[in-house]
């Protein structure tokens, strides 16, 4: 699923709640953007987290996404508050995957895809991550 990316980011959404998040973001030990109703998923303190992500959000974590070759979207629908219009100006050099409890949303964007909830996901990702090879 995942090959080696030189600049890999995990973008974690609404949807993550009450799945082993820090867990997986600390073995993985990839850069953390959070969308504006996610913020509290980890502390803002936390070395991997960059900060948040979107129309709203401070320049550094937009900057992030634009020079990202790979994205993990986990919880989040991607809608134009994250992603900013034109859509397809998002994440232009990145390939992303995202993970989400809903076909539509899944299909609502060219985006490679789990359909799973992001407990299920994180929790059986967290024993694989070290063969992820991010780096």
């Amino acid at each position: 699923m995942f090959t080696p990316y030189k600049r890999p980011l995990i973008i974690l959404g609404e949807g993550a709640r009450g799945a082993p998040v820090r867990q997986f973001v600390e073995k993985a030990g990839v850069p953390v953007l959070l969308t504006w109703r996610a913020l509290d998923l980890l502390p803002s303190n936390h070395p991997l987290v960059v900060g948040s992500v979107g129309t709203h959000a401070p320049r550094w974590g937009n900057f992030a996404v634009q020079n990202a070759d790979f994205i993990l979207v986990v919880g989040s629908r991607l809608d134009t508050r994250v992603t900013g219009t034109p859509v397809e100006s998002f994440a232009p050099k990145a390939k992303v995957f995202r993970v989400d409890i809903d076909q539509a949303e899944l299909e609502s964007r060219h985006y490679g895809g789990a359909l799973e909830d992001a407990k299920t996901f994180l929790s059986r990702d967290v024993e694989r991550v070290d063969c992820l090879d991010w780096r």
